[in-house]
């Protein structure tokens, strides 16, 4: 599940959501919803957020 690919990820990398937001330009609140599964990013915010955690978009996408 992308949100909490999402969360691990971001946590591997011992950043904040604000971090990862503000870096992935995206409101903070955005990405909170991202994360708790609220909401389903465009895929031009799936690169970005990937980008920033430095991973690839299927690394986020996969069923482990």
């Amino acid at each position: 599940m992308l949100a909490v690919k999402l969360k691990e990820k971001r946590k591997e990398k011992g950043m904040t959501q604000q971090e990862v937001a503000t870096r992935s330009r995206i409101a903070q609140q955005t990405y909170n919803s991202y994360e708790n599964g609220y909401r389903v990013p465009s895929i031009e915010s799936i690169k970005n957020i990937a980008k920033t955690l430095n991973c690839s978009i299927d690394d986020l996408l996969a069923d482990d």
